[in-house]
């Protein structure tokens, strides 16, 4: 399934980049028809439109220092890829703890003081705008010039007919400048520099020689 999704995107209009599943199963008690380890996941990884292992939505896993999910983590640092984070509510030690095994990004923040802890922890904020979860009302207010460089879009799921009606992150930047008063650099910044920075797309994001924006 991964392997048809990257080879199905390659050579269209756009560039179309993927994270690794992190967690198939969701559970032990889930017969999905495969397991996705650090083995398999690794036959994958270095694909250069592999941007590294999706959500870790196992965060008792990580916390607890489960061996399959420190395995796929390690191998995914290990060649230089991206962590994405789902810890919703998590806080304290166990938040310090989610963060230091390499976890980077997080989208999950649905309230001021969990954005500011991850900020704290040096992870970038995903501020969602998505279809059923709608963040951004409640996050928006809380990025400054200080720690704009820390945050950026992300729609999470969004269906595909919301996507034609009102767009996709081109919809959070409207939202963040026509109801929020948002400066409209800091939302594109935040909207494509930013993101091809977390992400490590080099050369991307920028208005700029060199660059493709």
């Amino acid at each position: 399934g991964i392997q048809y999704i990257l080879d199905s995107t390659e050579n269209i209009p756009f560039n179309a980049y993927v994270m690794l599943p992190s967690c198939v199963p969701a559970t032990d008690f889930e017969t999905s028809g495969a397991k996705l380890g650090a083995k398999e996941l690794e036959t994958l990884i270095a694909h250069p439109r592999v941007l590294g292992l999706g959500e870790m939505m196992n965060f008792p896993g990580v916390i607890g220092g489960d061996s399959d999910v420190i395995e796929k983590i390690s191998m995914c640092l290990s060649y230089g890829k991206k962590v994405d984070g789902h810890s919703p509510m998590l806080k304290g030690h166990a938040m310090n703890a989610y963060a230091s095994a390499g976890i980077t990004t997080e989208h999950e923040c649905t309230t001021k003081d969990e954005m500011l802890e991850r900020l704290r922890l040096g992870m970038y904020i995903l501020i969602r705008e998505g279809t059923s979860a709608q963040d951004l009302d409640a996050l928006l207010p809380n990025v400054t010039i200080k720690n704009m460089r820390r945050c950026l879009f992300c729609t999470d799921d969004k269906h595909p007919e919301d996507i034609l009606s009102k767009g996709h992150i081109s919809n959070n930047i409207r939202k963040a400048i026509k109801k929020h008063g948002f400066d409209p650099i800091m939302a594109i910044t935040m909207a494509t520099y930013n993101a091809a920075e977390c992400y490590n797309l080099k050369g991307k994001g920028a208005v700029s020689p060199s660059y493709a924006a």
